[in-house]
């Protein structure tokens, strides 16, 4: 866990990203539990001690990459006025008082539209495209939102509901209209993992969540889209 790259934008919002590696949690008994990217989040606050008292905005974490690296897109109206603010990443640990973890704050600094900085911004990381439709794939959907999976994450990755032994999984979604969104894995062992909060998804952009589970068997995925859920099935063979 670490501060990566800040994305400095205008007031249509701003990108951090930061990684996000699978990690192991031990309790005071001896056990392990296996935490991944749905454990983290983002703390954003105005103050600069942010390291004391804690960020008064928490988002969720969205997956970005194969390659264990998350993003929040803060939104517009959460960086007005303009001006400097702070965040960090923190996740989940029961066995810490507070559970929680947390990364060391950094700062970004917002501006109006009309203004540009000095520096330029790093550029954002692109969401990932999927190409056509292949044969038993998954998919479709009602007011606006398509959601399906797929054997992969990247643009080229074939849709399907059946991904081999070492495939990696995709859940993607993609809406015609803005749009914040949660979502929930069960996996074949029965254990259930969901996003701790929901996550904003810009119109015509899609975006994919990493599945992590190497077990074979039924996964069932669930989007809940403004109150609507839907429903995939994803087997791994």
């Amino acid at each position: 866990m670490n501060r990566a790259p800040v994305t400095v934008s205008s007031y249509s919002g701003v990108k951090v990203e930061f990684t996000c590696p699978d990690y192991y949690e031990l309790s005071s008994l001896g056990y392990e539990t296996k935490r991944n990217w749905l454990d983290y989040e983002v703390e954003l606050s105005r103050s600069s001690l942010i390291n004391t008292i804690g960020g008064s905005v928490v988002y969720g974490a969205t997956l970005i990459s194969g390659i264990e690296t998350c993003s929040v897109k803060i939104p517009a109206y959460r960086v007005e006025p303009e001006g400097v603010y702070y965040w960090r990443v923190r996740r989940v640990n029961h066995e810490v008082v507070g559970d929680y973890e947390y990364d060391e704050a950094t700062s970004f600094t917002a501006y109006p539209e009309h203004r540009t900085t000095t520096t330029p911004a790093p550029a954002p990381v692109t969401p990932t495209k999927p190409g056509p439709t292949t044969p038993g794939a998954e998919g479709g959907g009602t007011a606006g939102v398509t959601v399906w999976t797929g054997c992969g994450l990247s643009s080229h990755a074939p849709r399907s509901s059946k991904c081999g032994r070492h495939a990696k999984l995709g859940a993607f979604i993609k809406a015609s209209r803005d749009i914040t969104y949660s979502i929930c894995v069960r996996f074949p062992s029965g254990e259930r993992l969901c996003t701790n909060r929901p996550q904003e998804a810009e119109a015509g952009t899609t975006y994919v969540n990493k599945v992590t589970d190497s077990e074979p068997g039924l996964i069932k995925i669930t989007w809940i889209v403004e109150g609507r859920r839907y429903v995939r099935h994803l087997r791994r063979l």
